[in-house]
């Protein structure tokens, strides 16, 4: 007849194996982590705003150099549009003269740099906020998935440009006058 081993000591060694586990879990995590940081950092750089263009648009100092960034999956209203000076604003109180992360996606057909900005001083990722304080769109086709609903919450509460009758997405606004972009 096998050896029978008392509770106590299974209960101990299978304590110990679940913390083995644990331990192998937490460490994949981590190195995951470390991965994911390096992927990021990769493609992140420093910069200090030094002017609003409008309402999605930075110029940044980079590296001793101007850079017009475009805030990656939003769209804020076009220079002659309802509401576009005031999510101007909105953008400038956000970051201009601070220093920001910029997490660089791609250049635009225009040589613009499309980045997630995030305020260095408290993380925050300005893209976002934009969408949340009701100054911007969260792009159909470039957001990320939890905009939609800063998006859907901006306009249950009417705030910014929610806050009209029936405010014109920019997309819309430029096809229905037959322009892209031009710099302002």
């Amino acid at each position: 007849m096998p050896y029978a081993q008392p509770a106590a000591l299974r209960r101990l060694r299978m304590e110990s194996e679940f913390n083995n586990i644990f331990r192998c879990l937490l460490f994949g995590l981590v190195a995951f982590a470390g991965l994911v940081g390096c992927q990021n950092s990769a493609d992140s750089a420093s910069a200090r705003v030094q002017r609003v263009i409008d309402g999605d648009s930075i110029q940044v100092n980079l590296a001793s150099q101007v850079v017009e960034v475009r805030l990656a999956g939003i769209d804020a209203p076009e220079y002659r549009q309802a509401y576009a000076q005031r999510a101007k604003q909105l953008l400038s109180d956000m970051v201009l003269n601070r220093e920001v992360v910029l997490q660089q996606r791609e250049l635009d057909r225009y040589g613009r740099t499309i980045a997630l900005v995030i305020r260095t001083s408290d993380e925050l990722v300005v893209n976002a906020e934009l969408i949340r304080r009701g100054a911007a769109w969260a792009h159909p086709r470039y957001a990320q998935p939890g905009w939609f609903l800063l998006e859907q919450q901006a306009r249950g509460a009417k705030r910014g440009l929610w806050g009209s009758q029936r405010p014109v997405p920019p997309w819309d606004w430029r096809r229905d006058r037959g322009t892209t972009y031009s710099p302002k």
